[in-house]
């Protein structure tokens, strides 16, 4: 989780304060298909509909 909150421009990140119980919050967070909401169907649904053979990935930047 830190290293995805590092990611964020420090602009926008000084703006958006993670608490520590608001880092506890997130980590006490179930997520799954069903969990919160449907987002994570929803997005599944925008990639199969704009890469309808599946999206190549790796575990390297390029």
């Amino acid at each position: 989780m830190s290293k995805l909150f590092s990611l964020i421009p420090d602009q926008i990140r000084d703006k958006l304060p993670l608490t520590e119980d608001k880092k506890q919050l997130l980590q006490q967070q179930t997520i799954s298909q069903n969990i919160p909401g449907t987002i994570l169907r929803d997005f599944q649904a925008l990639l199969e509909f704009l890469q309808p053979n599946g999206v190549e990935v790796s575990s390297t930047y390029h």
